[in-house]
């Protein structure tokens, strides 16, 4: 664990020893180092929960546009008259309302 050091000279506050940064000097934290570094760790893994849905969510969007030009290679799926989105009717009346 560090220890907090506040320079006398020009009152800087840092932390000695500290593990965050590998044993040598690193800013001042709040807590001890320990916690500090348990608090790291739980942001870099919650960072990295975001990126794998970040990349699994481009992958269904591209999924999902790849099925639509296939939708639309066989006449299944027309463009909307009024806003042009895609729309495909698969059973049921014609009628339709635009949001």
């Amino acid at each position: 664990s560090g220890t907090l050091h506040i320079c006398q000279k020009c009152h800087g506050a840092f932390c000695l020893g500290c593990p965050l940064v590998g044993g040598k000097v690193g800013p001042a934290h709040d807590g001890n180092c320990a916690y500090v570094m348990q608090q790291e760790a739980a942001r870099k893994a919650h960072q990295e929960k975001y990126d794998k849905w970040s990349i699994e969510n481009a992958q269904a969007d591209e999924k999902f546009n790849e099925m639509m030009r296939k939708e639309r290679q066989k006449g299944a799926t027309k463009p909307c008259p009024k806003c042009k989105q895609a729309i495909t009717k698969n059973h049921g009346c014609d009628h339709m309302t635009c949001v």
